[in-house]
């Protein structure tokens, strides 16, 4: 079993504020609660507690499948159908 450590990288991304982005058209936008979890279709899935209270955007790919993103950031690809979130590092 890997630990954190020896998975971690450090990101390329350099950080700012997150504030009054606009998604483009066409775009769902949902506020990541406070127990970290998004609301769909009226199921919550949950994506990340350190992003509580922010609002994301989910680019809807086909029927169970959403690209999420933050900002102009994308998260990665929430499976409703599996009701996991498969992360962009992990999708390239």
């Amino acid at each position: 079993m890997k630990t954190p450590s020896d998975i971690y990288y450090k990101s390329n991304i350099k950080y700012n504020e997150f504030f009054d982005y606009k998604y483009p058209f066409g775009f769902q936008i949902r506020k990541i609660g406070g127990n970290g979890a998004v609301k769909i279709k009226n199921t919550e899935y949950f994506i990340s507690q350190s992003l509580s209270g922010l609002f994301v955007a989910l680019e809807e790919k086909n029927e169970t499948e959403y690209l999420l993103w933050l900002n102009n950031y994308p998260i990665g690809i929430l499976d409703l159908k599996l009701a996991c979130l498969k992360l962009e590092s992990e999708i390239k």
